[in-house]
């Protein structure tokens, strides 16, 4: 059995986590080595950074950003990802760290359950040439740069003219990204087991312009029908430079994301937990009746 580490660099409490973790698996007897960065920091034996997901388990110590990097590195693997939380939010970072071992013993004895979220293809077309193809785990948006005015962008799905509107972008984000970008932009939250994509315009200036849940079959393409500079982002990470007339095409990926499951429905506890919805005062202890 092998595995690698990603760990968050600037958390020294992932990195102590990351070095007392490979040592136990190195004492039963498992191949445990860590991305290059950390490895010089930590002393630990360095993985080649080509070959991060040739093995059977990646585990992430840090936050959502750190797994969502991780997702980008072993989507064409499919290799399947842990995430121990040293972040603030934990979304998909599901596991505590003191829970980490407990977890990581169940995927070496085979009895761990993994659940498969939904990524998105992102293709760019330039004058009817395929310039490239991203994936990505939560979104792919399509947004003005920074120094850019107000933008109009035009949206297809399937074909069809959907919606045309002033806005800073535009993104389509999986149901894992429903509680990320897409919520801050006012879309809606979606179980990861619902088979579709989320529409949202990044403040519009139009008040019509609301989210829209796409079906998976769809295909949503996003062009820039004025003139100015816009950027193709996927999670963040993954960062394009739009030329006028390029063609943003959206689909549902044919890679997934499989992240070891912790508890039963993780998503259900973490939306009750991180948004405060089980209480009506967030900072005051609930009372008897």
């Amino acid at each position: 059995m092998r595995v690698h580490f990603i760990v968050n660099t600037f958390r020294p409490v992932a990195i102590d986590a990351a070095k007392e973790t490979v040592s136990w698996l190195r004492a039963e007897g498992v191949e445990a080595l860590v991305e290059p960065e950390a490895a010089e920091l930590s002393g630990l034996p360095a993985l080649d950074p080509t070959r991060i997901g040739d093995c059977d388990l990646v585990v992430c110590l840090g936050g959502d950003g750190t797994l969502i990097r991780a997702a980008h590195l072993v989507s064409r693997q499919g290799t399947p990802l842990l995430g121990v939380n040293f972040g603030r939010f934990g979304f998909v970072c599901a596991c505590p760290p003191d829970a980490r071992h407990n977890v990581i013993r169940r995927v070496l004895d085979g009895a761990a359950v993994l659940d498969e979220r939904a990524m998105v293809q992102t293709d760019l077309e330039r004058d009817g040439h395929h310039v490239a193809s991203l994936h990505s785990l939560n979104e792919a948006a399509v947004t003005r740069a920074a120094t850019t005015r107000l933008l109009t962008f035009e949206v297809a799905v399937n074909g069809i003219p959907l919606a045309r509107y002033p806005a800073d972008g535009v993104m389509i984000a999986t149901p894992t990204g429903s509680t990320a970008y897409n919520l801050s932009a006012g879309g809606p939250i979606v179980h990861p087991s619902v088979p579709c994509l989320v529409m949202s315009p990044i403040m519009p200036h139009a008040l019509g312009a609301r989210s829209i849940v796409l079906g998976a079959d769809a295909v949503a393409e996003i062009r820039v029908e004025t003139r100015g500079d816009a950027v193709l982002s996927c999670d963040g990470h993954s960062r394009l430079t739009l030329l006028s007339g390029d063609l943003v095409k959206v689909v549902l990926s044919p890679r997934v994301t499989r992240l070891v499951r912790v508890t039963e429905d993780d998503f259900l506890h973490k939306v009750s937990e991180r948004f405060v919805w089980g209480r009506i005062y967030p900072d005051e202890p609930e009372e008897s009746c």
